[in-house]
């Protein structure tokens, strides 16, 4: 059974939780937004199901309460932030801030980030950019899950790639999507909420096929396209961690690699669509584009054609119209989290009783 929530209800009840878990105010508004943007895009792999881990990571030291950011590196076009494991949303926003204000004035610009926690949505830090007429890029690695394009065990993150793309009158571009056939959330919400996947997504710890989310959990994810997502997810290992210096450093006594794979890297990239063509005739183009794309030619038994993002944008508008929904698993584990915490209150109380079943 699911529930419609009041967002702002929904919101104030999370921040409130994350502020008893040791974050102040702002760092908990900031990590709150992230995860309830994630529901309402229905990207819920990166949602609420979330709270727990971060509560447990709070509690537990491997997520700063009171990290030091600090830049390492700064030049006119790139910037090197060291996150100090604050939770992931709030380095990420930072990094992705000072790119963007970078990019206005040379066109382009980088940031990185070493020592990042679990950031979430990528499309979060990719679609800041769009407001300011720029193209926003996110990647991000994560603990080995998915195997190597021919291989059987967990060898590569499931890195995800993101670029948020604007337009004039149509939704903006946006592409989010994790190396993998599949998000390891997604997988861990199916085995949470006590359903399976489709085969041919994951194997088990022997090497094959399952559609057991349990079973997937203890074996690898498998890459999208074959040897396509494989190589993407080298791609984002190697921005997110070797140039960084979060997972992998080189070890100049050995001539090899020291790993340390629970850390997590950033990189972001902000284009300035100005320091190539007029904002407006760029996103009328885009407007053209898409139009293009989605009135052309149908396979027998397509309605339509969705953009990338679009979807999204449809789930967002549903749900910002009727209310948040909340699965019964993530909403036990809120109110778990409510008493543990030792706080008053439960998911019960941000219901839009009028839509509730």
């Amino acid at each position: 059974m699911t529930m419609r929530l009041d967002k702002e209800k929904l919101s104030a009840f999370c921040v409130e939780i994350f502020q008893a878990a040791g974050l102040c105010r702002e760092y908990a508004a900031r990590v709150t937004d992230c995860l309830i943007a994630a529901e309402l895009r229905a990207v819920r792999s990166h949602g609420l199901v979330q709270a727990k881990n971060y509560v447990g990571g709070l509690k537990s030291g491997a997520v700063n309460k009171n990290p030091r950011i600090k830049t390492l590196k700064d030049a006119p076009a790139t910037i090197l932030i060291d996150g100090d494991a604050a939770p992931g949303s709030v380095s990420g926003v930072y990094a992705m801030d000072k790119c963007i204000e970078k990019a206005r004035t040379s066109g382009v610009a980088s940031a990185a980030v070493k020592n990042g926690t679990h950031f979430g949505m990528a499309a979060y830090y990719a679609m800041r950019a769009i407001e300011y007429d720029m193209i926003g890029i996110a990647f991000c690695n994560a603990r080995p899950r998915i195997a190597v394009h021919g291989g059987v065990s967990r060898a590569l993150g499931t890195n995800p790639i993101c670029a948020a793309i604007p337009a004039g009158r149509e939704k903006p571009v946006i592409f989010d999507a994790a190396t993998s056939k599949t998000a390891y959330n997604k997988v861990l919400y199916a085995f949470r909420e006590g359903s399976g996947i489709e085969k041919g997504l994951a194997i088990d710890a022997g090497g094959n096929d399952t559609d057991d989310p349990a079973a997937a959990l203890q074996g690898a994810f498998l890459p999208f396209g074959g040897y396509k997502g494989s190589g993407l997810a080298v791609v984002v290992q190697i921005l997110c961690s070797l140039l960084t210096g979060a997972a992998f450093q080189f070890d100049e006594k050995t001539g090899g690699l020291s790993e340390d794979a629970d850390k997590i890297g950033f990189y972001f990239t902000a284009v300035d669509i100005a320091a190539f063509q007029p904002p407006e005739l760029f996103k009328k183009a885009v407007d053209l584009l898409t139009r293009r794309l989605k009135n052309s030619q149908k396979r027998t038994g397509q309605d339509k054609i969705y953009m990338p993002g679009e979807l999204e944008y449809m789930a967002h508008a549903e749900q910002s119209a009727r209310g948040v929904t909340l699965g019964k698993t993530v909403a036990a584990d809120l109110d778990a989290l409510r008493r543990e915490l030792s706080l008053d209150g439960s998911v019960k109380d941000c219901r839009l009783t009028a839509l509730c079943p």
